[in-house]
């Protein structure tokens, strides 16, 4: 048998499980008392799941050019020249992946 035959499945099935856990969670603590307040509050806590995944994709994104930013200024500190071409080949790279990905 090979050993990522079940790796498929295995990983579904904790998708699923998380999702039921997460939906628990949000109806459980919402403090419906009623069918519809908990189809009410599973509604909201989807909609703030997704503003929370578009909220942490900003945040990385923020993130990863600030850390850009703090490196080229501390490599330009040692070496102005190699920090502007460290620019350009980082701008280089960002606009070939952009026309790759249209």
């Amino acid at each position: 048998m090979k050993k990522t035959e079940f790796r498929t499945p295995l990983i579904q099935s904790a998708a699923v499980l998380g999702g039921v856990l997460i939906l628990f969670a949000i109806v459980s603590s919402s403090g419906a008392t009623s069918t519809g307040g908990g189809i009410l509050a599973i509604i909201f806590g989807i909609g703030n799941l997704i503003l929370f995944f578009i909220g942490m994709g900003l945040a990385l994104l923020l993130s990863i050019a600030i850390l850009i930013a703090i490196f080229l200024a501390a490599v330009a500190m040692v070496n102005a020249e190699l920090a502007s071409q460290m620019y350009s080949d980082l701008k280089k790279k960002l606009q070939t992946k952009r026309t790759i990905a249209e």
